[in-house]
């Protein structure tokens, strides 16, 4: 179920971000403690999502390749991040098998935001389906865990499993999902920085409490 979402969270999400964040911002402490904290923390909410909620997430998976590919790029200059992504991704390509791909996209999108090139996208984002999306990936985080109790609620209501539904009742169920998210994501980014999870994943990581 969440697999469609791997390349574009891999190259441009959370994770690349938060290595990028780390290297820049990690002072006066080391940027690669910093990123272990957030990993790790980002690892308790994917096996408490795991344990809780939905065996299909995504978020642990993330959080060990960001253990074993982020984390060892940060003593690497941004050249070789790309360089190595690039022949990741073609190694990938040439071998086959979706989750090989994953670690060349994180590198990918960690060298795109050590270069700027991510920043100056957002900064110079001025098309309409651009600015739309812009709440949704700001509280991906969010969005990402509140989509599971959604879903979840949606079963208890029509019956069934996700597997089990119909391909209009998929369609339907994530328009809804997606209209509901959107909606509450203008109205909270509208007010606040963070998203609410975001919000704690920082306060976890920096050990103090950011303002929302």
């Amino acid at each position: 179920m969440d697999l469609p979402f791997f390349p574009i969270f891999s190259s441009r999400g959370e994770a690349p971000r938060a290595a990028a964040d780390s290297m820049s911002r990690a002072k006066p402490m080391p940027k690669s403690r910093l990123l272990l904290r957030r990993l790790v923390t980002l690892l308790a909410i994917g096996l408490a999502h795991y344990v809780l909620l939905w065996q299909g997430e995504i978020l642990t998976v993330y959080a060990v390749l960001g253990l074993l590919v982020l984390l060892p790029s940060t003593w690497l200059p941004r050249w070789a991040v790309a360089g190595l992504s690039a022949a990741l991704l073609a190694t990938s390509l040439v071998v086959g098998g979706f989750y090989a791909m994953v670690p060349a996209l994180f590198l990918l999108g960690s060298a795109l935001v050590r270069y700027g090139v991510i920043d100056r996208i957002d900064r110079s984002a001025r098309e309409p389906a651009l600015l739309a999306e812009a709440p949704l990936g700001r509280m991906a985080l969010t969005n990402y865990l509140t989509a599971t109790l959604l879903v979840l609620a949606a079963g208890h209501l029509i019956g069934g499993r996700p597997g089990e539904w119909s391909s209009t009742t998929v369609v339907l169920i994530a328009a809804f999902v997606l209209t509901a998210q959107w909606l509450f994501s203008a109205c909270w980014v509208g007010r606040h920085r963070y998203g609410p999870v975001e919000w704690l994943w920082r306060w976890a990581t920096w050990a103090r409490r950011p303002p929302l």
